[in-house]
């Protein structure tokens, strides 16, 4: 309700704590809200733990966080080797539609990326996408 009033008041991004799941039935169905509640979480954080065990081998994910009522993820990517997305301007990759990196990390420290930065190797990027979009680097390119 408080979500709902202060999109009245002209808040236009704003996320709900929802405690009683029989309440998401009704709500799930609202567009322009964004809902969270604690069991979600955390079942969030078992399916992130058996995504990254299950796409050990070979991958390089290293978290995964789902948002937005399991429509977005924001995931966490080592650049453990070369590849297509490394030593390339970001603004010269041709990213899939509605991926965003959303900064990469460098030596412990974050990077808002710009057009001009680079990808490297040692490199932490947290891309934000679709739910279930990403498996590895390579899948944010077209």
């Amino acid at each position: 309700m408080i979500s709902m009033y202060a999109k009245n008041l002209g808040i236009n991004k704003n996320i709900a704590k929802v405690n009683r799941l029989s309440l998401l039935n009704i709500i799930s169905s609202i567009e322009d809200y964004c809902f969270i509640t604690p069991k979600k979480l955390v079942s969030d954080i078992i399916v992130s733990v058996v995504r990254s065990i299950k796409n050990s081998e070979g991958s390089n994910i290293e978290t995964l966080h789902r948002i937005c009522n399991n429509k977005v993820e924001a995931v966490e990517i080592k650049i453990k080797k070369e590849s297509k997305v490394t030593n390339t301007l970001l603004k010269d990759l041709k990213l899939k539609e509605n991926i965003l990196i959303a900064y990469i990390i460098r030596n412990n420290k974050i990077i808002f990326p710009t057009g001009d930065d680079l990808i490297l190797v040692g490199d932490c990027i947290i891309v934000i996408s679709r739910a279930n979009v990403i498996q590895n680097v390579e899948n944010i390119l077209e």
